[in-house]
């Protein structure tokens, strides 16, 4: 959708900041992807809004579209005892999983360093990679606060602090994006 109009202004409010941006007499605005232009009189201003969902739940997503009753099968196949299993918070399995990620990353590391021969080292690299990632899947429970059954605020913001450490980025910052 083109909009034509006298001193258009546009107002785009992101979650956290809302700024206005005057645009010059007679602009064209096409709408982004997932917006509407609402046009009013011209001594107001226009704003961009975002689309109002679909009315119809045809859309299901890719993802959902592709998985063909694969939640259904697992349930049907894995006993719901053994899934209760799976969702139980254990710090002693957490803390299991921790020092097999260090073992694991350390040894990528003193390989690396030791060997100069890249068919050794790329791969230890390319394994280091993943250790990386899984310290941000750590990370990601010291969020949603999945590590013991009992909360530990101290601890969790420690913990949070070292699995940010291997990938450079902020605890407190990826909490606040998630």
């Amino acid at each position: 959708m083109v909009v034509d109009s006298l001193a258009l202004a546009v107002r785009r409010r992101p979650r956290s900041m809302s700024r206005e941006l005057r645009l010059p007499p007679l602009a064209r605005l096409p709408a982004p992807d997932g917006y509407t232009v609402r046009v009013v009189t011209p001594s107001q201003s226009a704003t961009l809004e975002p689309s109002p969902a679909p009315a119809s739940p045809a859309r299901r997503g890719y993802y959902k579209e592709h998985i063909d009753g694969l939640p259904r099968r697992l349930l049907d196949a894995v006993p719901a005892d053994e899934l209760r299993g799976f969702h139980a918070r254990s710090g002693a399995r957490h803390f299991a999983v921790v020092a097999r990620q260090v073992l694991i990353g350390g040894a990528c590391l003193y390989g690396t360093i030791r060997f100069d021969d890249p068919w050794i080292w790329v791969p230890l690299a390319a394994i280091q990679g993943t250790v990386i990632l899984s310290f941000i899947i750590l990370l990601h429970e010291v969020v949603h606060r999945t590590l013991f059954r009992k909360d530990r605020p101290g601890l969790q913001r420690v913990l949070g602090i070292v699995y940010a450490a291997p990938s450079a980025i902020a605890a407190s910052q990826f909490s606040r994006w998630h």
